[in-house]
């Protein structure tokens, strides 16, 4: 419908993950988005400095670089809102929150209307 299923020209793709709306990849020319992206920008990659994960969420995406995670498009109850985290390893995007691996364990952010950002003790 948004054109989220029609795959653009990837260059040794290594990674794909697929959005409510939109869909991206990570090749080696680093992460791509398309589909819808009306006015919240979720298909809009920011500069990522050597990409090596991406996540489609609802209406946003995010990603891990060298950087750590950053998150892109609508950011309502904060999904966008990348807390602090120490040494990110991976990075997964919902509908209204995100969740990073870290050295600290599992970080959680945005809409926590069902407990969802409410990370149990995991016994790392």
């Amino acid at each position: 419908m948004y054109g989220q299923s029609r795959v653009p020209s990837l260059n040794n793709p290594r990674q794909a993950s697929a959005g409510q709306l939109h869909s991206c990849a990570l090749d080696d020319k680093g992460v791509k988005c398309w589909g819808y992206n009306g006015e919240d920008g979720q298909t809009n990659v920011p500069s990522l400095k050597n990409p090596r994960q991406v996540s489609a969420g609802y209406y946003h995406t995010c990603a891990l670089d060298d950087e750590g995670v950053k998150c892109w498009g609508r950011n309502w109850f904060g999904r966008a809102d990348v807390p602090s985290l120490k040494n990110p390893r991976q990075v997964s995007a919902g509908d209204d929150h995100s969740c990073a691996l870290d050295d600290k364990g599992v970080k959680c952010w945005g809409w926590n209307s069902e407990g969802q950002t409410d990370v149990p003790n995991l016994n790392l």
